[in-house]
């Protein structure tokens, strides 16, 4: 199936959020920003894994408008604008007519770790990897500090 394309703007975005579960089943969210890609995604959020990603974050699973899954964690959301709403939704037409996700439908993440409903507790993501970021504080010689 075809990524439809939206030519992405900051006023599409809506509220910010890093509990999805609160927008609700299949709720239409725009993802925030990705290392790498200029434009975020974005999709319906079809499962949310509690604390089961990086750092604890949540796992969520968003169905996006190529059709395929994408699962997503140490990540904020954002809800569409009202006024863009249309325009996402009609992206996302094709991809829910053909991909007919239920609420108690199952998911995988590559295969593994099979989990059922919209809201899951007690998984482990991450294969059992241990996450950590380093920091760095340079002072210049003006006195100033960079990360």
């Amino acid at each position: 199936m075809e990524n439809k394309r939206i030519q992405f703007e900051t006023k599409h975005l809506g509220k910010h959020t890093s509990n999805v579960e609160k927008l609700g089943y299949k709720a239409l969210v725009i993802t925030g920003p990705i290392m790498g890609k200029k434009e975020p995604n974005f999709g319906r959020v079809v499962q949310v894994r509690k604390k089961s990603g990086a750092f604890g974050s949540d796992t969520v699973l968003l169905r996006e408008s190529d059709g395929g899954l994408q699962s997503y964690h140490n990540m904020g959301f954002f809800s569409v604008a009202d006024e863009f709403l249309p325009m996402y939704e009609n992206a996302m037409k094709e991809v829910d007519e053909k991909n007919k996700d239920k609420e108690g439908d199952s998911y995988t993440i590559e295969g593994k770790n099979e989990a059922t409903g919209f809201i899951v507790d007690g998984l482990d993501d991450t294969d059992g990897k241990l996450y950590s970021f380093a920091m760095t504080i340079k002072t210049e010689t003006n006195g100033s500090a960079c990360v």
